[in-house]
């Protein structure tokens, strides 16, 4: 086992009780680490696994709120940075010759993230930092001009609410009397360091392998260089014996532990991703092990994609790292085909394809026709969009029933399809009113309350999204408890687009 996998599962047994924080890069590390601890048979009660901003937010983000700030990113990123840019001089630029290149604005806006990650303002840009005068002056105004933007509009990135975490120790999770840890190795922001470096509580140091000839990034040294080595990693020398990957980066002097099966390791080609997938797919099946004792490393999410697919086809019950994607699921489908629909100022064309989609249900209570007898009907009257458009064209579609019903020219057997035609669309609009209701309109501003918009959203969620299996189930829950949390930001209006799209 890992060296340091093996570690949190010995601290889980023999301080059950305790808070055990381990600070992990990304979500999917945690639940990964936490699957292996759980298949050596070990119960890891109390292990928490959390990102730096996990705690960053719960410590920092509520007093920027209370301030009026909005610590969220959404609406920073490439497309404010090119705006930025464009408003700078353009004499003597060094970036607007080449703005017109796809990809520029991404690169400043990733360059921008890491310099306030780093604690970099724009005064602290030194010219001697740089080969290029002209590259400096334009990165620095480019910086100052993304600083004021933020003061002005009463904005904060993720760097602001690190930053504010110092101020309020007192509203920390990590208690004194917890123990906490890091995945080795991994290379944190400035201000991560410094998030994780004023936490109280009993600092654990992680165990690593160290593999011959393994040379670590420049970063990682450098970092442990200026930290107290009690503080740093401690570092294990493998057992060539014993430990299959100790000469990992030197084949030739492997020496193969004895219960280690013939060919440990084996490489095979295979023609495109999709063949690859389906290779292992077979090697599994031949192996003939439970799947829960099955990894599969992939380098691209391209890959992840892929095999979820793959496993879905085979009825394999599988979990990814990274998570499942809301729309692999029906209800994220659904929540998003919502908030398409609102941005559409609610086309009956959207609407129309939402309920064919199968990703939207009908409620328990609304019974005499489906989903596709809802889409005929609305497409028939041709609406348009508007929340009024449904009852003006149902309407007219209605009494365009009701009519022919009481037509005494026409035949039984019209009069009684026109009749069934006429409650079909009755019950149509009947649903579709309902839906339309439970959306909170705007005001003059084009806002509304976040509260009014979280409830909506759960309560969608609960009653018009699709359930076929069990993740769809489990999906619903987990993305109304997502939603929920929108509620601790407090109440401030928004426009509605901004507060429902997930």
């Amino acid at each position: 086992m890992d060296p340091f996998v093996e570690q949190l599962a010995r601290l889980a047994v023999e301080q059950r009780t305790r808070a055990k924080w381990i600070f992990v890069p990304t979500h999917a590390i945690g639940r990964t680490i936490g699957e292996r601890i759980a298949l050596e048979g070990t119960n890891w009660l109390n292990l928490r696994f959390v990102t730096p901003l996990d705690i960053a937010l719960r410590m920092g983000a509520p007093f920027l709120v209370e301030r009026g700030i909005d610590p969220s990113e959404e609406g920073l990123g490439p497309a404010l940075m090119m705006r930025l840019l464009l408003d700078l001089p353009e004499e003597g630029g060094h970036f607007r010759p080449l703005a017109d290149q796809p990809t520029m604005a991404q690169a400043l806006w990733t360059t921008i993230r890491e310099l306030r990650m780093a604690g970099v303002k724009s005064d602290d840009l030194k010219p001697e930092a740089f080969e290029s005068p002209a590259k400096h002056a334009e990165l620095r105004a480019l910086l100052g001009a993304y600083e004021q933007f933020l003061v002005k509009n009463n904005r904060g990135d993720m760097a602001a609410v690190y930053v504010e975490v110092v101020k309020h120790l007192d509203w920390c999770p990590i208690q004194p009397q917890d123990c906490w840890t890091e995945l080795p190795d991994v290379i944190w922001t400035p201000l991560q360091r410094q998030v994780m470096d004023i936490m109280p509580g009993e600092r654990i140091k992680p165990r690593v392998l160290v593999l011959p000839g393994a040379s670590h990034p420049r970063r990682i040294e450098e970092n442990s260089a200026r930290r107290d080595p009690a503080e740093g990693v401690e570092r294990i020398a493998p057992e060539a014996t014993i430990n299959p990957l100790a000469f990992f980066m030197n084949p030739g002097a492997a020496v193969r532990p004895s219960k280690a099966p013939a060919s440990s390791i084996e490489l095979f080609h295979a023609g495109g991703r999709e063949a690859e997938i389906e290779e292992v797919f077979r090697r599994i099946l031949a192996a003939g092990v439970p799947l829960d004792q099955v990894e599969i490393a992939s380098a691209s999410d391209a890959h992840v994609s892929l095999v979820w697919e793959k496993a879905l086809r085979h009825e394999w019950p599988v979990t990814l790292g990274p998570g499942i994607a809301a729309t692999s699921t029906r209800p994220g489908r659904a929540l998003i085909g919502l908030c398409d629909w609102i941005e559409t100022d609610f086309a009956a064309a959207h609407l129309r394809h939402l309920v064919q989609s199968g990703d939207m249900r009908l409620e328990k209570d609304d019974e005499g026709f489906t989903a596709g007898e809802a889409a005929r009907t609305l497409a028939r009257p041709e609406a348009g969009w508007g929340r009024a458009t449904y009852g003006l064209a149902l309407g007219a579609l209605r009494k365009s029933y009701e009519s022919r019903a009481n037509d005494p020219d026409l035949s039984d057997d019209d009069r009684d399809a026109a009749r069934a035609k006429m409650d079909r669309t009755s019950a149509v609009l009947k649903w579709i009113s309902k839906v339309i209701s439970s959306i909170p309109e705007p005001d003059s501003a084009n806002r509304v309350p976040l509260q009014t918009v979280v409830d909506a959203a759960v309560g969608y969620l609960e009653r018009s999204t699709a359930r076929n299996s069990q993740l769809d189930h489990r999906a619903a829950a987990a993305l109304s408890e997502y939603i929920g949390e929108l509620r601790a930001l407090g109440s401030f209006s928004c426009t509605l687009p901004e507060a429902l799209h997930p």
